[in-house]
Protein backbone atom coordinates (compact mmCIF):
# COMPACT_ATOMS: atom_id res chain seq x y z
CA UNK A 1 0.00 0.00 0.00
CA UNK A 2 1.41 3.37 -0.87
CA UNK A 3 0.68 6.76 0.65
CA UNK A 4 1.08 10.03 -0.27
CA UNK A 5 2.25 11.99 3.22
CA UNK A 6 2.11 15.94 2.88
CA UNK A 7 3.36 16.10 5.99
CA UNK A 8 5.76 14.88 8.91
CA UNK A 9 7.07 16.49 12.32
CA UNK A 10 9.75 15.67 14.28
CA UNK A 11 10.37 16.65 17.80
CA UNK A 12 11.90 14.82 20.75
CA UNK A 13 12.86 12.34 17.63
CA UNK A 14 8.95 11.87 16.62
CA UNK A 15 7.56 12.46 13.23
CA UNK A 16 4.15 13.26 12.83
CA UNK A 17 2.38 12.80 9.78
CA UNK A 18 -0.60 12.91 7.91
CA UNK A 19 -1.92 10.84 4.96
CA UNK A 20 -3.60 11.82 1.40
CA UNK A 21 -3.75 10.52 -1.67
CA UNK A 22 -3.18 12.26 -4.66
CA UNK A 23 -1.07 13.01 -7.91
CA UNK A 24 0.64 15.46 -9.80
CA UNK A 25 0.90 16.64 -13.36
CA UNK A 26 3.83 14.89 -15.01
CA UNK A 27 6.92 17.69 -15.73
CA UNK A 28 10.93 17.65 -15.90
CA UNK A 29 12.11 17.44 -12.35
CA UNK A 30 13.95 19.98 -11.42
CA UNK A 31 16.78 18.96 -8.68
CA UNK A 32 17.88 21.18 -5.64
CA UNK A 33 21.55 21.02 -3.89
CA UNK A 34 21.77 20.40 -0.54
CA UNK A 35 24.53 20.17 2.50
CA UNK A 36 23.31 17.09 4.73
CA UNK A 37 25.45 16.72 8.06
CA UNK A 38 24.40 14.05 10.43
CA UNK A 39 26.14 14.17 13.91
CA UNK A 40 25.97 11.65 16.66
CA UNK A 41 27.96 11.58 20.33
CA UNK A 42 29.21 15.21 18.84
CA UNK A 43 31.03 13.81 16.10
CA UNK A 44 30.21 13.81 12.28
CA UNK A 45 28.94 10.42 10.87
CA UNK A 46 28.30 11.96 7.44
CA UNK A 47 28.52 14.70 5.71
CA UNK A 48 28.13 15.76 1.75
CA UNK A 49 26.30 17.28 -0.52
CA UNK A 50 23.08 15.42 -2.27
CA UNK A 51 20.83 16.48 -5.06
CA UNK A 52 16.90 15.88 -4.20
CA UNK A 53 14.42 15.96 -6.82
CA UNK A 54 10.96 18.13 -6.60
CA UNK A 55 9.85 15.25 -7.64
CA UNK A 56 10.29 13.65 -3.82
CA UNK A 57 11.58 10.52 -3.29
CA UNK A 58 9.55 7.01 -1.27
CA UNK A 59 10.88 6.00 1.96
CA UNK A 60 9.85 2.35 3.74
CA UNK A 61 9.01 1.73 7.62
CA UNK A 62 10.18 -1.10 9.40
CA UNK A 63 7.35 -3.03 8.42
CA UNK A 64 8.12 -3.17 5.20
CA UNK A 65 5.13 -0.42 3.71
CA UNK A 66 6.29 2.24 1.21
CA UNK A 67 5.18 5.70 1.63
CA UNK A 68 5.48 8.87 -1.48
CA UNK A 69 6.68 11.83 -0.16
CA UNK A 70 6.36 14.94 -2.51
CA UNK A 71 8.71 17.63 -3.16
CA UNK A 72 12.45 18.23 -2.78
CA UNK A 73 12.01 18.11 1.08
CA UNK A 74 14.19 16.97 4.43
CA UNK A 75 13.27 13.50 4.26
CA UNK A 76 13.86 12.98 1.02
CA UNK A 77 17.14 14.68 1.24
CA UNK A 78 18.07 12.04 4.39
CA UNK A 79 17.15 8.93 1.62
CA UNK A 80 19.29 10.47 -0.72
CA UNK A 81 22.57 11.38 1.70
CA UNK A 82 21.71 7.34 2.79
CA UNK A 83 21.79 6.20 -0.65
CA UNK A 84 24.73 7.72 -1.28
CA UNK A 85 26.75 7.21 2.21
CA UNK A 86 25.34 3.75 2.27
CA UNK A 87 23.91 3.92 5.41
CA UNK A 88 20.37 2.67 6.75
CA UNK A 89 17.75 4.25 8.11
CA UNK A 90 14.76 2.80 10.41
CA UNK A 91 10.90 4.33 10.57
CA UNK A 92 8.09 3.31 11.82
CA UNK A 93 4.87 4.25 11.14
CA UNK A 94 1.96 4.50 13.71
CA UNK A 95 -1.20 5.23 11.89
CA UNK A 96 -2.85 8.07 12.98
CA UNK A 97 -0.17 9.32 14.87
CA UNK A 98 2.88 9.37 11.93
CA UNK A 99 6.58 8.13 12.26
CA UNK A 100 9.13 7.69 14.98
CA UNK A 101 12.48 7.66 12.97
CA UNK A 102 14.03 4.35 15.31
CA UNK A 103 17.57 4.61 14.16
CA UNK A 104 20.09 6.14 11.23
CA UNK A 105 22.66 3.45 11.24
CA UNK A 106 23.64 2.11 14.79
CA UNK A 107 22.34 4.84 16.56
CA UNK A 108 18.96 4.00 17.87
CA UNK A 109 16.70 6.12 19.75
CA UNK A 110 15.74 5.81 23.28
CA UNK A 111 14.10 7.26 26.17
CA UNK A 112 17.21 10.03 26.54
CA UNK A 113 18.50 9.95 23.12
CA UNK A 114 16.59 10.66 20.04
CA UNK A 115 17.26 12.49 16.17
CA UNK A 116 16.00 16.09 15.86
CA UNK A 117 16.71 18.28 12.53
CA UNK A 118 17.88 21.58 11.68
CA UNK A 119 18.26 23.88 8.63
CA UNK A 120 20.63 26.87 8.14
CA UNK A 121 20.60 26.07 12.27
CA UNK A 122 17.41 26.79 13.06
CA UNK A 123 15.19 23.88 14.05
CA UNK A 124 11.65 24.05 11.46
CA UNK A 125 8.19 24.30 12.65
CA UNK A 126 7.03 21.94 10.53
CA UNK A 127 8.29 18.27 9.91
CA UNK A 128 10.82 17.10 7.68
CA UNK A 129 8.48 15.62 4.82
CA UNK A 130 6.81 19.20 4.82
CA UNK A 131 9.97 21.30 4.81
CA UNK A 132 10.55 22.07 1.49
CA UNK A 133 14.23 22.75 0.86
CA UNK A 134 15.85 26.05 -0.82
CA UNK A 135 19.07 26.16 -3.30
CA UNK A 136 22.46 25.15 -1.20
CA UNK A 137 20.17 24.91 2.35
CA UNK A 138 22.26 23.40 5.26
CA UNK A 139 20.44 19.70 6.69
CA UNK A 140 21.63 18.96 10.20
CA UNK A 141 20.62 15.82 12.23
CA UNK A 142 21.86 15.07 15.41
CA UNK A 143 21.85 11.94 17.52
CA UNK A 144 21.22 12.54 21.24
CA UNK A 145 19.16 15.21 23.46
CA UNK A 146 18.41 18.66 23.00
CA UNK A 147 21.67 20.46 21.73
CA UNK A 148 21.66 23.82 19.76
CA UNK A 149 23.83 23.37 17.15
CA UNK A 150 26.84 26.06 17.15
CA UNK A 151 27.78 28.36 14.57
CA UNK A 152 31.35 29.05 13.46
CA UNK A 153 31.92 32.36 11.48
CA UNK A 154 35.29 33.35 10.68
CA UNK A 155 36.41 36.46 8.99
CA UNK A 156 38.83 35.51 6.73
CA UNK A 157 40.32 31.91 5.65
CA UNK A 158 43.01 32.80 3.72
CA UNK A 159 45.78 34.59 5.74
CA UNK A 160 49.42 35.55 5.82
CA UNK A 161 51.46 33.67 7.88
CA UNK A 162 51.37 35.44 11.38
CA UNK A 163 48.18 37.09 10.56
CA UNK A 164 45.56 36.51 13.42
CA UNK A 165 42.17 35.18 12.40
CA UNK A 166 39.11 36.04 14.24
CA UNK A 167 36.43 33.53 14.86
CA UNK A 168 32.79 33.71 16.36
CA UNK A 169 30.92 31.00 17.86
CA UNK A 170 27.30 31.24 18.14
CA UNK A 171 23.81 29.73 18.34
CA UNK A 172 20.04 30.29 17.22
CA UNK A 173 17.81 31.17 19.41
CA UNK A 174 13.84 31.83 18.83
CA UNK A 175 12.00 34.17 21.72
CA UNK A 176 8.38 32.27 20.46
CA UNK A 177 6.92 34.78 23.32
CA UNK A 178 8.06 37.92 21.02
CA UNK A 179 8.35 36.01 17.72
CA UNK A 180 12.01 37.01 17.09
CA UNK A 181 15.14 35.03 16.30
CA UNK A 182 18.83 35.53 16.67
CA UNK A 183 22.07 34.44 16.78
CA UNK A 184 23.51 33.88 20.60
CA UNK A 185 27.19 34.65 21.63
CA UNK A 186 28.27 31.20 23.19
CA UNK A 187 31.27 31.94 26.24
CA UNK A 188 33.60 29.40 26.42
CA UNK A 189 33.03 27.34 23.28
CA UNK A 190 36.53 25.69 22.31
CA UNK A 191 37.92 26.38 19.29
CA UNK A 192 40.22 23.56 17.83
CA UNK A 193 43.03 24.62 15.27
CA UNK A 194 44.48 21.28 14.29
CA UNK A 195 46.14 20.63 17.20
CA UNK A 196 45.89 24.13 19.44
CA UNK A 197 42.91 25.17 21.08
CA UNK A 198 41.44 28.50 21.51
CA UNK A 199 38.55 29.82 23.71
CA UNK A 200 36.04 32.15 23.36
CA UNK A 201 35.19 34.95 25.32
CA UNK A 202 31.87 36.48 26.53
CA UNK A 203 31.20 38.11 23.22
CA UNK A 204 31.71 34.05 21.69
CA UNK A 205 34.90 35.49 20.24
CA UNK A 206 38.65 34.09 19.91
CA UNK A 207 41.57 35.14 18.45
CA UNK A 208 43.35 32.37 16.19
CA UNK A 209 46.75 33.20 16.57
CA UNK A 210 48.34 30.75 13.91
CA UNK A 211 52.42 31.11 13.03
CA UNK A 212 53.30 28.52 10.31
CA UNK A 213 51.78 27.77 6.33
CA UNK A 214 50.12 25.75 5.45
CA UNK A 215 46.09 24.05 5.59
CA UNK A 216 44.34 24.08 8.86
CA UNK A 217 41.18 22.25 9.95
CA UNK A 218 39.02 24.42 12.54
CA UNK A 219 35.88 23.41 14.21
CA UNK A 220 33.84 24.72 18.05
CA UNK A 221 32.21 22.43 20.62
CA UNK A 222 31.02 23.24 23.77
CA UNK A 223 28.70 21.16 26.11
CA UNK A 224 25.65 21.37 25.71
CA UNK A 225 25.56 22.08 22.03
CA UNK A 226 25.88 20.35 18.54
CA UNK A 227 29.37 20.88 17.18
CA UNK A 228 29.87 22.78 14.02
CA UNK A 229 30.88 21.66 11.17
CA UNK A 230 35.04 21.53 10.26
CA UNK A 231 36.16 24.15 8.61
CA UNK A 232 39.61 24.94 6.91
CA UNK A 233 42.34 27.86 7.01
CA UNK A 234 45.00 28.49 4.62
CA UNK A 235 48.19 30.03 5.41
CA UNK A 236 50.63 31.57 3.19
CA UNK A 237 54.33 32.73 3.52
CA UNK A 238 54.46 36.80 2.72
CA UNK A 239 56.79 37.81 -0.22
CA UNK A 240 59.59 39.56 0.94
CA UNK A 241 60.41 42.54 -2.09
CA UNK A 242 63.34 42.22 -3.83
CA UNK A 243 65.28 45.26 -4.00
Amino acid sequence: MTHTLDRLALAAGITLAVAFGGSTAAHAATYTTTHVRIVTNNETFYEDTVYISDEGCTVMDSAGTEYTITGDNALCALDSAATHGGFEYSLTYYDGFGFLLDSVSEFSGDGTNYWLYYVNFESPSVGMADFDLNENDELLLTFGGYNPPLRLTLDRTHRRTGEPVTAWVEYYSYDWVNAVGMYVPVDGATVSVDEEIFVTDAAGVATLTLEDSGTYEVYAVADGYTRTATQHIYGYRAFTALN
